[in-house]
Formats: C-alpha cells, sequence, structure tokens
C-alpha cells in the first residue's frame, strides 16, 4: 500500500490497450478529466490520440497538435472536431465572436460545407455564405432554412434554373416571400436567357421591316424609319450571327441607295422648283403691275395706253411653269387683263352718257309722286335704266350713275309693293264674296254687311276687274239689301226649330253619351245666339221654352260631371303621391355616393306612373304640372351631372387612348388600352345622345391599337410560315436521300447532320404546324437510319455468304488435302478470287489459311499435312475449353479432364490476365479457330457447335 501511491496510474500504462481502456472509461465530469485528455493528445499511439482528440474541448490545443500531427487518421478527427467547435454543436471555450472569426481559417470547400451543414448559429452561416459556390448547397439553405435574410442572401446566389424551380415548388407553401423573389429570380434568369432569341428575332423583325420599306420604295415615312430601324439595330448588343448581319447589309445598302437616289432627284427637283420660283416671281410682279393699273382706273386716273401690250409681251418671254402653278398664274393674269379692258370701256361710255341720265332722273322723280304706276310706263323707265348700269369694277362711279340707279331701286321697291298689294286683294276678293254669300244663307245679315264694305274696298283699289267677279258682286249687294227688310220676321219661326230640337234632344238622353248631349246643347244655344232678336211678344216665351228644355236635357250630364269631377280629384291624389315620392327621393338620397342605376330607373318609373295618371281640374293642373317638373328637374339635375361628369371622363379616357396611338411599342400599347378600357367600364353612362358617338370614336381609337398588334402578329405569322416552308424544304431533301439509290445514299448521307442542325436552328413556326411538321422531319430521319441500317445488313449479309463460301471452300481444299485427292490449284485460285471480300479481319484470316492450303498442295507433303492436322485439332480442342471457361458453361465429359488441366496449369497468369468482357476473350477464340486449317471435317463442326454456343 505504501508503494501505490508511486504506482502510475493507467492511462500512463506502458500497454496500449490499458491506456486506451483508461482512456475510454474516463468521464467528462472526473476532476483531471481535462488534464489527461490533454496529455493522451500528445501520446506516442495514433489510435490514443485519435481519442483523445475527440474528446478535447480547447481549440488552441487543437490547432498546435495539428501541426506536428503526422497520422492522418488523427489530423481527421482533428479537423473533424475543430469544425464542430466552431460549428457550435460541441461545448469549447471559444465565445461566439472567436467562432465566427476562425471560421476564415477554413478555406477548403469541404470543411466550409460541413461548418455550413453542423452550424445552427445564422451569423456563422452569412459569414460563411459569400465563400459557397456550390448550387446544392445554396438550395438547402433556401429550402431549409429559417433566416429570411439568409435564405434571400443564398437565393440570390443561384442563378441555375433548375434549382430555383425547385425552390419555387417546395417553397410555395412555407414562405411565399422566397418564393415571390425566386419567381422573380427565375423570370430574370429566363429573359436573360431569351435575350439571345431575343435579340436574333428582333434582328429579323428589323432585316423584315427594311425590306419591306425598301421594296415599297421611298415615301415620306421612309427616312424616319430607316433611321429608327437602324437605331434599334445599333440598340442590339448581342453578336449577329453571320448570315443575318449579311442580310441587314444588303437591306442596309439597298436603303442607302433608295435615300441616295431621292435626294440626287430632291436636289434636282429643288434646283427646278428655284427656277420655276424666279419665273413666279417676275410673273407676279407683273400681275402686281396689271393690279395698280386696275387700281388707278378704278380711281378714274390714267394709265399707259401700252400697258397691256407691254405686260403681256414681258409674260410671254417669261415662259411657262408646270401646269399648276401656270394655270392659277395665267387665270390671273387674264383676268386682270380683262378687267382693265372692261373698265376702260365703261368709263368711256359713262363719259358719252351723262345728259341721257339726268333727264331720265327727272322723269323717275315725276313717276315717284303718282299714286298709281302704269306696268307700261315701269317697263319703259327700267328698259332705258339698263344702260346706266354701274359697272362693279368702278370704286368710284360719278354721281349721276349713283343717282339714276338709286332712283331706279326706289322706282321698283315702290313699284313691286303697289302689284303685291293688288295680287293679295284679287286672291282675297273671291273667298270674301264666298263668306258674304254664306253669311246671307245663314241668315247672318249683319255680317254679310259688314263683309260687303270690305269686298267693296278692295275693288275700288283694283283697276282691273274681270266681268264675272263683278257681276257676283254686284249680285250678292242687291240680295243682301233685300234680306235687311225681313230679317226680323223671318227670325221667330228659326227659333221655334231649335225650342223643338232642344225638347227633343231632352226627351231621347237615355243611352246617350253625356258628352255627345252636352255638345248637342252647346250648338243649339250657339245658334240660338246667332239668330238675335225675334219678334217683340214672343221673344221671351220662346226663350222660357228653349231655357227649360237645355236645363232638362242637361240633367244627365250633370251626374256625368260630377263622375269626373271626383275622378279627376282621385287623378290629382295620384300625382301628388308621384311628386311626394320624388321629392321623398331627392330629400333622403345620398348624393355622395348614390346608386346612378337605381337613381335612373327611379326616374323612368316616376315618369311613367305620371304618364299614367289621368287628368285633374285645370285650377291645380298647372300647379301640380309645376312641382311635378321641378322634383323631375331636380333628380334629373343629378343625373345630368353625372353624366356630364362621366362625359368629361370619358373624353378624357379617349385623349389617353389617343396617345396610345403613338407607342412604338405595340403589345405594350395593348396592355394599356385594356386598361383604359376596363376604367372605361367602370364610368357609368353619359347622354343618349352622346353615348354611341363617344363610344364610337373610342372604339375606333381602340381598333386602330389592336391592328398594330394584329400587323405584328401578321407579319410574325408571315416569318412563321417562311420558317415553315423552310423546315418542310430540309426535310422534304432528308425525304429525298432517303429514297436515292444505294450509290446516291453513300455520297450524300454525310449530309443529313448538317440539315439536322439546319432545321434545329430554325425556330418559331405555326404552333399549328409544330407537330405536323416534327413528325414528318422524325420518320424522314428514320428512313435515313432505316435505308443506312438496310444497306449495312445487306453489305454484311453479303460479306457472310462470301465468308461462306470461303470457308467453305477451304474446307473443301483441307478435306482433299487429308483423303489424299488431288486439286487443281488454278481453278481453286480463280474461284477464290470470284468471291468478293467478306469482313476485314476474318477476310485476312480465311486468306492466310486458303495460302497455307495452297502451300500444302502443291508441297504434298503427307507428313507435314498430318503433323500440322494433329497440332490444329488439339489447338482447336483447347480452343472450344477456353471459349467454354470465358462463357461459364459445362464443357462435354470427354473434354472435361483437359478443362481441369488447363484451370490448374494457368490458375496464376488466369487471375493476372482476366478479360473483364468475356464476349471480346470467345470473339478473339473464334478467330484463332477461323485461322486453324486441316482439322478432319467430323471434328471441324463439332468444335464450330461449341464455339457458337459459346458466342451465345
Amino acid at each position: 500500500m505504501f508503494f501505490s501511491k508511486f504506482k502510475r496510474p493507467k492511462w500512463q500504462h506502458r500497454n496500449m490497450e490499458i491506456r486506451k481502456e483508461a482512456l475510454l472509461s474516463l468521464k467528462p465530469h472526473d476532476s483531471d478529466f481535462e488534464h489527461i485528455i490533454l496529455q493522451l493528445s500528445n501520446d506516442s499511439e495514433a489510435d490514443i490520440r485519435k481519442l483523445a482528440v475527440e474528446h478535447l474541448k480547447q481549440y488552441n490545443q487543437l490547432e498546435k497538435l495539428l501541426v506536428n500531427e503526422s497520422n492522418s487518421d488523427v489530423i481527421k478527427v482533428a479537423k473533424n472536431r475543430m469544425l464542430k467547435m466552431v460549428s457550435g454543436i460541441v461545448d469549447c471555450e471559444l465565445s461566439p465572436e472567436n467562432r465566427l472569426a476562425k471560421i476564415y481559417n477554413f478555406d477548403n470547400a469541404t470543411d466550409i460545407e460541413t461548418i455550413l451543414k453542423k452550424t445552427k448559429d445564422v451569423d456563422i452561416k452569412k459569414a460563411l455564405l459569400p465563400r459557397i459556390t456550390k448550387t446544392s448547397i445554396l438550395e438547402s439553405m433556401v429550402i431549409d432554412g429559417n433566416d429570411i435574410d439568409l435564405q434571400l442572401q443564398a437565393l440570390e446566389k443561384i442563378n441555375e434554373q433548375a434549382p430555383l424551380e425547385r425552390v419555387i415548388k417546395k417553397c410555395r407553401t412555407k414562405n411565399k416571400k422566397i418564393t415571390k423573389a425566386a419567381k422573380a429570380k427565375l423570370e430574370l434568369l429566363i429573359t436573360e436567357q431569351e435575350k439571345p432569341k431575343e435579340a436574333k428575332k428582333q434582328r429579323k423583325t428589323i432585316c423584315l421591316s427594311l425590306e419591306t420599306i425598301n421594296q415599297k420604295g421611298y415615301d415620306t415615312k421612309f427616312n424616319s424609319e430607316y433611321q429608327r430601324l437602324t437605331s434599334c439595330w445599333d440598340e442590339i448588343d448581342f453578336p449577329c450571327e453571320q448570315e443575318l448581319q449579311q442580310r441587314y447589309s444588303d437591306a442596309k445598302t439597298t436603303a442607302d441607295k433608295i435615300l441616295q437616289q431621292f435626294q440626287e432627284e430632291e436636289a434636282k427637283r429643288q434646283e427646278d422648283l428655284k427656277q420655276q420660283e424666279q419665273i413666279i416671281f417676275a410673273k407676279k410682279q407683273l400681275l402686281e403691275e396689271l393690279k395698280a393699273a386696275l387700281s388707278n382706273l378704278q380711281n378714274q386716273e390714267t394709265i399707259s395706253s401700252d400697258l397691256l401690250n407691254e405686260v403681256e409681251s414681258k409674260w410671254k418671254e417669261l415662259g411657262t411653269l408646270a401646269a399648276k402653278s401656270e394655270d392659277k398664274l395665267s387665270n390671273e393674269f387674264y383676268r386682270l387683263k380683262k378687267q382693265i379692258s372692261r373698265l376702260e370701256n365703261a368709263i368711256e361710255k359713262a363719259n358719252s352718257s351723262q345728259d341721257n341720265a339726268l333727264e331720265l332722273i327727272k322723269r323717275i322723280d315725276i313717276t315717284l309722286q303718282e299714286k298709281f304706276i302704269p306696268a307700261g310706263k315701269f317697263k319703259d323707265i327700267q328698259r332705258k335704266g339698263k344702260a346706266f348700269k354701274i359697272d362693279p369694277l368702278l370704286s368710284t362711279p360719278p354721281q349721276f350713275l349713283i343717282d339714276i340707279n338709286a332712283k331706279l331701286k326706289k322706282l321698283e321697291e315702290q313699284f313691286n309693293q303697289q302689284e303685291k298689294n293688288i295680287e293679295t286683294q284679287r286672291k282675297e276678293l273671291p273667298s270674301i264674296l264666298d263668306s258674304i254669300e254664306k253669311n246671307l244663307d245663314s241668315g247672318s245679315i249683319k255680317a254679310a254687311v259688314n263683309t260687303l264694305k270690305k269686298a267693296r274696298k278692295i275693288i275700288n283699289n283694283i283697276p282691273s276687274l274681270d266681268s264675272k267677279t263683278k257681276n257676283k258682286f254686284n249680285a250678292l249687294s242687291a240680295r243682301t239689301s233685300q234680306l235687311q227688310d225681313w230679317k226680323g220676321w223671318a227670325t221667330t219661326p228659326k227659333k221655334e226649330e231649335l225650342c223643338r230640337e232642344m225638347e227633343s234632344l231632352s226627351e231621347s238622353v237615355s243611352g246617350i253619351d253625356p258628352e255627345e248631349i252636352a255638345k248637342n246643347i252647346k250648338q243649339l244655344q250657339e245658334q240660338w245666339k246667332k239668330l238675335g232678336a225675334s219678334e217683340q211678344n214672343s221673344s221671351q216665351e220662346l226663350w222660357e221654352r228653349f231655357s227649360n228644355a237645355a236645363e232638362k236635357a242637361y240633367a244627365p250630364c250633370k251626374v256625368y260631371y260630377e263622375d269626373q269631377s271626383k275622378q279627376r280629384k282621385r287623378n290629382q291624389e295620384e300625382r301628388e303621391a308621384v311628386c311626394a315620392d320624388m321629392e321623398n327621393f331627392y330629400a333622403s338620397a345620398d348624393w355622395d355616393n348614390p346608386d346612378w342605376k337605381m337613381v335612373d330607373s327611379f326616374l323612368s318609373k316616376s315618369i311613367d306612373a305620371w304618364k299614367k295618371c289621368g287628368t285633374t281640374d285645370r285650377k291645380i293642373a298647372k300647379t301640380l304640372t309645376e312641382r311635378y317638373k321641378l322634383a323631375q328637374e331636380n333628380i334629373k339635375s343629378k343625373l345630368n351631372e353625372n353624366r356630364n361628369n362621366n362625359k368629361t371622363l370619358k373624353l378624357e379616357l379617349i385623349e389617353q387612348a389617343k396617345d396610345v396611338l403613338n407607342f412604338e411599342d405595340a403589345f405594350q400599347a395593348v396592355e394599356r388600352i385594356k386598361i383604359i378600357q376596363k376604367e372605361w367600364k367602370e364610368i357609368g353612362t353619359t347622354f343618349r345622345k352622346d353615348e354611341q358617338k363617344i363610344w364610337t370614336d373610342f372604339r375606333s381609337i381602340c381598333d386602330q391599337v389592336f391592328s398594330k398588334r394584329q400587323e405584328i402578329f401578321d407579319a410574325n405569322d408571315t416569318e412563321r410560315n417562311e420558317n415553315l416552308a423552310k423546315k418542310n424544304q430540309i426535310t422534304e431533301h432528308i425525304e429525298q436521300i432517303a429514297t436515292s439509290s444505294d450509290e446516291e445514299f453513300a455520297s450524300t448521307k454525310q449530309g443529313v447532320d448538317e440539315l439536322k442542325q439546319q432545321w434545329k436552328e430554325i425556330t418559331n413556326i405555326p404552333k399549328s404546324a409544330d407537330k405536323e411538321c416534327y413528325q414528318r422531319f422524325k420518320d424522314a430521319c428514320q428512313a435515313v437510319i432505316d435505308k443506312e441500317k438496310y444497306i449495312k445488313n445487306a453489305a454484311h449479309k453479303q460479306k457472310d455468304e462470301a465468308f461462306s463460301q470461303k470457308l467453305e471452300i477451304c474446307t473443301e481444299i483441307e478435306t482433299s488435302i487429308l483423303s489424299g485427292k488431288e486439286n487443281n490449284v488454278e481453278e481453286l485460285e480463280s474461284k477464290w478470287q470470284e468471291i468478293p471480300a467478306t469482313h476485314k479481319q476474318q477476310d485476312n484470316i480465311l486468306n492466310k489459311r486458303f495460302r497455307s492450303n495452297i502451300k500444302l498442295v502443291l508441297s504434298n507433303d503427307n507428313e507435314e499435312i498430318n503433323k500440322l492436322s494433329d497440332q490444329n485439332t488439339q489447338s482447336a480442342e483447347l480452343i472450344c475449353i477456353k471459349a467454354e471457361i470465358a462463357a461459364d458453361i459445362e464443357t462435354p465429359a470427354e473434354y472435361i479432364a483437359q478443362r481441369r488441366e488447363y484451370q490448374v496449369n494457368n490458375l496464376a497468369d488466369g487471375m493476372k490476365n482476366s478479360t473483364p468482357n468475356p464476349q471480346e476473350e470467345i470473339d478473339l477464340l473464334y478467330k484463332e479457330f477461323l485461322s486453324l486449317n486441316l482439322i478432319p471435317t467430323e471434328k471441324v463442326f463439332e468444335f464450330l457447335k461449341r464455339i457458337e454456343q459459346a458466342r451465345g
């Protein structure tokens, strides 16, 4: 016991296994645990050091250990321990800040990925993220992470389509923000990938547009369109294919030629125009001279007598202009010339007729004083006055011409008024006479007398009256005088007749419409009034009789009109109710946020309800109508205000739509116009008179926008159809190759791969034709493959047949040699040469075998023949055994002993030189067998059968 304290602990024991056992028995809570682990980490045995390193908690010790450690296993364990410490999954003295600093000591990508997988510290992951290049790690960080910033940073580093699609799929339900960011990244990536295709498509469109404007030739839009297209071409920053570049260069060269030609023509036109302008300027100066001369004449100033001749001579010397300009100036020239000549004549004529004009003025003055102007006299003065008509070209005509024309006009007005009055009276007279006649017939003597006076006055004003009208007037005048004498005597019988009619009406009112009765009563009362006074002694009695009968006849009408009054009262109440509803609706409506459809519907129903209401009393009808109109106007004003606002909004949308027409990008224009259309639908109705026109204008603009996009679609359709035609043309070429003769196929099949590549490079064809076009192409390519297989099979078959023939010749020669029969060498040579070549290697083997047989025939050495036959037979037996071993199949019973012997003798060599592909070994053995000759016939077929079994 005394010496126990000097005894070494087990972890320091010389025996490694004991030290190892002691190490494994240590507990982390032991007081000397860390000290022992630290000591054992420097142990002489690698296994001990490896176990100790797995328990070290000091990062610095691990770093020191790695400096001097040579054992790879210990280094691996130590490094793994350090990775765990830095990752934070193993307790150690490192603070979070120190762990973050230590990660920069690891440069190996595998170490970085290990830390990233093990750690849960977001800061460490963020620090390592810039050093991560492996997409799978980044993808895992995005999908499995729980820190949105880290996930987004990792996502930002993913630049491949497949990982992004997987992120979207797996995060769709977990994290919408990540999904949205991944979708945006994917769209951007796809856009970048599509840029070359888009650039190619844009370049093709530019080339097509250039070629199109070249075909149309120069017009007002040519230069601007040319500049736009070249600018668009220069803005595309992707490399251009040679074919497209050449196509663009050719189109641009053509466009430059068109522009140059136009500029040359324009320069020539400008020169001609300049010359024309000089002539125009000179001719206009001559016109100004003529205008000045005309103005002088108009002001009664003198001009040169030779002026017209001089100007006309200069005009002709200047030459002619273009048709339109020449016609305009020439017309003006000859018009001025004609006016000057006419004005000279007018001035000369006026100066010579002054005395005659003054005499005619006196005669007109006398005629104007007369009450009646005879037509003959007026026409004579008018005819003479035509000689003194003022020429419009005279701006300051002589005073006597002004006076005589003024008086002629006054005389004409007075005469026309006189004739108009006479004609009016002449037309009125027959109707007046008819009226007199009717008054006399009806007994209206007084009215007839008054009308007769009017007729007499008219007759006195008419200078001439036809005899028929005059006789009728005289007869009516005489009749009126006669009737005035017995008027009073004739009235009494008529009143008695009216009394009888009224009494008859009062007795027969049953079943008759009250309104009809009232109408008849009124007519009889009016007739009574027209008769005037009757004989004095019977006047009052007749009136009472007539009045009583009228009262009796009106009795049922009174009841009827009382009912009508009640109905009008009910109608009044209905109308008041309609007005009240409209007033209440207007007062209670939320006009800041109304339902305009409901307002419009309510107003329409109210108007219909008002129209269905019957009549009311006249005294209240006006008041009700005014109340209704006011209520209607209040609601309608709100509706109209809304309709005006809607109209304004729609007109604004039309202006916005017009701006869209200026968009260069037709697809962007369509998207914008769709938004405007949606806004249009959200706006309510306007006034009916405006709605259709506004809609038509808006629809027209929309149609123009969509038609521009359709033009692009049509252009794209043209390109797609052209591409489809090119693809079909290539397919047709491949079909022709597939159906060509074997000789042609051999020379043309090399071009199929190039045709396939050309077909694949052509894209953008109509979707409807895509499937059919691809199937035809696929069938054509398959036909080429089938054709090639067919030719190869035919050639192979031909070689097989040649092989069989050559093998048969060799076998026949060898059988003859072994049986001692003679062979004709020349005949054998001839027969051998007639057979075409077989498979290359087999052909070489059989040729050597044939030559060997020929030598044996020529030498006729039986000893050599027998010796060679035995050797080759043994070799063939061994070849068959090797083939059966390689194929792992059984060997016939009589050869089993040979097989075992061969396997034992060649065991070591077989392990070293084993063939990884048994089939290749069997094929080599088969070729070796073919080279053997002089094998007895019965053995040949046996050996062939065994080898064929091995070949499978």
